[in-house]
């Protein structure tokens, strides 16, 4: 089917058909890139990157030390174990700020999060 989509701004002799799926997303960090992707590699992940521990009694440092590393290992996978690596991750979940950082500032990848699952 086709569903026309308007976008303020702009002149009618710019409007043009789009094949395949279109959404309004803000990305996480404002320094991460927001230009137009041609051709551009995407990652879907139907879960959130973060950090969840359920024990209750244990050192703050030792919770920050096992965070750091889970989420060490996690975006290394992503960035790594994909090939062609992405430049856009669309994750269903949310996104720690420390794999934010990571994602941003090790492999220079695009995150948007929390976005519904019919869209992925």
């Amino acid at each position: 089917y086709v569903k026309i989509k308007r976008v303020p701004g702009g002149h009618i002799s710019e409007s043009r058909m789009v094949d395949g799926v279109i959404f309004s997303r803000d990305i996480a960090n404002r320094k991460m890139r927001t230009c137009k992707y041609d051709g551009c590699h995407l990652a879907l992940l139907r879960e959130s990157l973060s950090f969840d521990c359920d024990r209750k009694l244990t050192r703050l440092e030792a919770l920050v030390e096992q965070e750091a590393q889970f989420i060490e290992l996690k975006v290394a996978k992503i960035a790594q174990d994909l090939h062609p690596p992405p430049d856009v991750l669309l994750c269903q979940g949310g996104v720690s700020q420390l794999a934010r950082d990571v994602l941003l500032k090790k492999h220079n990848i695009t995150v948007v999060f929390d976005v519904p699952s019919h869209i992925l």
